[in-house]
């Protein structure tokens, strides 16, 4: 899905929005980071048009009973009024 998740930034692009394409443990690495810069990283991700997250299936989601591990893939949106 990775490919499918690549086009659908460029075809943005091309659309002239801006958009961030991270992998979801690339991502939670980030998160995680306990350095005081959360805010920060928080509102680098809230400025792109489109968010992609890529391959959030491959997180280990620990402590959680029951797994969220969707049968097919999974698309997510949100609107965003401002």
């Amino acid at each position: 899905m990775t490919h499918l998740a690549v086009s659908l930034g460029r075809e943005a692009i091309r659309q002239n929005y801006n958009e961030q394409f991270v992998a979801a443990a690339t991502l939670a690495a980030m998160l995680a980071h306990n350095d005081g810069s959360l805010d920060k990283q928080l509102t680098i991700l809230s400025r792109p048009n489109l968010l992609i997250i890529d391959e959030l299936g491959n997180l280990p989601f620990e402590g959680v009973k029951s797994p969220f591990r969707p049968r097919g893939h999974l698309l997510a949106s949100l609107d965003r009024s401002d």
